[in-house]
């Protein structure tokens, strides 16, 4: 102890200082890389977000439930996938539920996987299926003057694995929607 003593008092306070700020930022990258950079990762946002469910009728007339994160407030459409690790997007179906007929175009910002998002209208009509792309900063909505309710938001390739398209007349079912005990 006495050695280290003695050689740390050799040291200049500037080199001190240096040592301190490198490993002040090991210390900072290491958590970075595991909290914010994580595969798992999930925001407050996100995790706030109650699960539901719903039923879809695909292109083949078949009916199945669709397990989703339901994002109703204002708060929640703005977070969506923003943030989250790649792992939680690949596994997750995001419901956006608009209060009223809405023709909002969304960003993609901060979200690390390309996605898909569906556009339907009040009685779940597809009405279109927009497919994004990373950091892109053009936004995506349904086309021009289309009102839509819902939005559902997914990882790319989600709808042709499950037979959903705007040309097969696929259809959600808004009434269906299981609503958690906590929701208003």
């Amino acid at each position: 102890m006495i050695a280290i003593k003695a050689r740390l008092s050799k040291i200049s306070l500037k080199w001190k200082i240096f040592i301190v700020l490198v490993l002040a930022g090991v210390i900072s990258f290491g958590w970075y890389t595991s909290t914010v950079r994580s595969e798992d990762r999930v925001t407050r946002s996100f995790s706030n977000m109650p699960l539901g469910a719903i039923r879809v009728i695909n292109d083949d007339g078949e009916e199945g439930i669709l397990w989703v994160k339901v994002a109703t407030t204002a708060e929640d459409r703005r977070a969506g996938f923003s943030g989250v690790g790649e792992n939680v997007v690949r596994e997750t179906a995001l419901l956006y539920v608009f209060p009223r007929n809405t023709v909002e175009r969304h960003g993609v910002r901060g979200v690390r996987l390309p996605l898909e998002m569906a556009f339907f209208q009040e009685d779940g009509t597809l009405v279109s299926i927009s497919r994004t792309t990373v950091g892109a900063t053009t936004t995506y909505g349904a086309p021009a003057r289309v009102n839509y309710r819902y939005m559902l938001v997914v990882p790319q390739g989600y709808f042709e694995r499950h037979r959903i398209s705007v040309e097969g007349e696929a259809k959600l079912l808004p009434d269906t929607l299981l609503r958690a005990p906590s929701w208003p």
